[in-house]
C-alpha cells in the first residue's frame, strides 16, 4: 500500500488501507458463501451496471471478450450478474487440492452461470470459450518470475502475458474492469473502453503494449480506493517501500 500511495503516502495511511483491504476481502468471501441462497431478484438488487453497450460492442465481432481484472471487489457477484443477464461467462481459476471442496466451489459458481476453466487447461479451453463468443474472465495481477514487465504504481512489476497473448492470438476484445464494492453493500461493475488487439507483426512488442494498456486501465481503478485491492502477494519483490 505504501507503493500504491507513492511518496505522498505515510505509514499510518498505508496501514489503514491494508486493513480495509483485508476487511473487503472477508466481505468477498462472505458473498461467495451466501451465493447459493441468493435469488435472481436479490442479485439484480445488489449489483449495478448500466453500460451494457460496452459489452455488446466488445462482443460484436464474434471473437469473444477477455474481461481482464484485478483481485478487487466481489467477482462472484459480478459473474453471477453477467450470467443471469444472459452473457455466457467463464473464468480461469486455480483448482483446490481438496477434491470435495473444489467440487463445491465449481458447483456454486456454475449454478449462478459462472463456468470455471481450471488453470491447467489453458489455453485450449480458453480459446474454445472465446470461439463461442463468450466472456472469459482473467485475473491478471499475479506476480510471476517470468512474464511481461509493466509499470505499476511507479515501479516495474513482472506479470503474466496470458491475457494479452490470448487476445492477440484470437482477436478477442479486451475489457479491463472490476467489481467495485459500495459502502451500502451493493456492487458496481466498472468497465473501461474496449481494447481491440491489433498485431504489428512484432509479437513481443505487441504483447508488451497490450499488457501495459490493461494494467494502466486497472491501476486507475485501484487509485479510486486502494482498499478495494486484495494484493496479498509480493507485487514488487525486493523493492523497498
Amino acid at each position: 500500500m505504501r507503493q500504491v500511495l507513492g511518496p505522498s503516502g505515510d505509514e499510518s495511511q498505508a496501514r489503514r488501507l491494508a486493513r480495509n483491504s483485508m476487511r473487503n476481502y472477508y466481505k468477498t468471501l462472505a458473498d461467495f458463501l451466501r451465493l447459493p441462497r441468493l435469488k435472481v431478484e436479490e442479485v439484480n438488487r445488489l449489483v449495478f451496471f448500466d453500460r451494457w453497450d460496452l459489452f455488446d460492442r466488445a462482443l460484436a465481432p464474434g471473437k469473444g471478450v477477455i474481461f481482464a481484472t484485478f483481485h478487487m471487489g466481489s467477482w462472484d457477484m459480478g459473474g453471477a450478474f453477467l450470467g443471469l443477464k444472459g452473457y455466457p461467462f467463464s473464468v480461469l481459476a486455480d483448482v483446490f487440492q481438496e477434491t470435495s471442496l473444489n467440487q463445491k466451489v465449481v458447483k456454486t459458481r456454475r449454478e449462478k452461470g459462472i463456468f470455471i476453466i481450471p488453470a491447467g487447461r489453458v489455453p485450449k479451453a480458453a480459446v474454445a470459450a472465446l470461439r463461442k463468443n463468450h466472456i472469459l474472465g482473467i485475473i491478471v495481477d499475479r506476480p510471476v518470475a517470468s512474464g511481461v514487465t509493466v509499470q505499476l504504481f511507479g515501479a516495474p512489476a513482472i506479470v503474466p502475458a496470458g491475457a494479452a497473448t490470448l487476445g492477440l492470438r484470437t482477436g478477442a476484445c479486451v475489457l479491463p474492469g472490476c467489481l467495485w464494492r459500495n459502502d451500502d453493500g451493493t456492487v458496481t461493475c466498472l468497465v473501461d473502453e474496449p481494447i481491440f488487439p491489433e498485431s504489428t507483426g512484432r509479437p513481443k512488442e505487441d504483447v508488451q503494449d497490450l499488457t501495459q494498456r490493461i494494467f494502466t486501465a486497472l491501476e486507475a481503478m485501484v487509485r479510486r480506493d486502494p482498499g478495494q485491492w486484495y494484493m496479498f502477494r509480493p507485487m514488487w519483490p525486493g523493492r523497498p517501500c
